[in-house]
């Protein structure tokens, strides 16, 4: 049946270039677009990864994460050249390929939940924040490389925000 209240207010999110995109059957968790802002990935509560075209709202993939989403530890980022997604999960990060949204060959397990997941600013690493506090460090091949917690008096903090411009890891925390 037709809603004239939810025609309304569709209409006029289209006047605003917005839209309602579908294809999580549970809530979106984290979203981001690509660097040319033809795309938009995202994660869901029901552990699917789904990718929209943005300029028609179209669902193009939609693809299983193999996991129920906690609220505690999901990200997603995309490699810097956007060829590589990757998708953290509970305490687990997965790698994408952004072609043909099969996963590559090897995720990176971790202890505990993961927070966030990014890429440095030239591809060659990739830096996990965990729900302990601990920042660990990747190289993109999935080898560990090491880990750094900020300060060490502290005996319980989360890494809740990372950033990387060239090439320096910026990182903010809460008790």
């Amino acid at each position: 049946p037709l809603v004239l209240e939810a025609e309304v207010l569709l209409r006029k999110s289209l006047e605003h270039q917005t839209a309602i995109l579908r294809g999580h059957t549970h809530s979106a968790m984290v979203s981001i677009t690509d660097k040319d802002k033809s795309r938009i990935y995202s994660i869901g509560a029901d552990g699917y990864l789904c990718v929209w075209d943005i300029s028609s709202g179209a669902l193009l993939h939609r693809v299983s994460t193999l996991y129920k989403i906690d609220a505690a530890g999901v990200s997603i980022c995309i490699s810097p050249d956007g060829t590589t997604l990757a998708t953290a999960t509970n305490n687990e990060v997965r790698f994408w390929n952004t072609r043909t949204y099969e996963p590559i060959g090897f995720s990176l397990v971790h202890s505990t939940y993961i927070t966030q997941v990014i890429y440095s600013t030239d591809g060659r690493f990739v830096f996990t924040a965990l729900a302990d506090g601990y920042i660990y460090i990747w190289s993109t091949d999935g080898k560990f490389i090491g880990k750094i917690k900020d300060n060490d008096n502290l005996d319980s903090w989360t890494v809740q925000w990372m950033s990387c411009s060239e090439n320096r890891l910026f990182a903010a925390t809460w008790e």
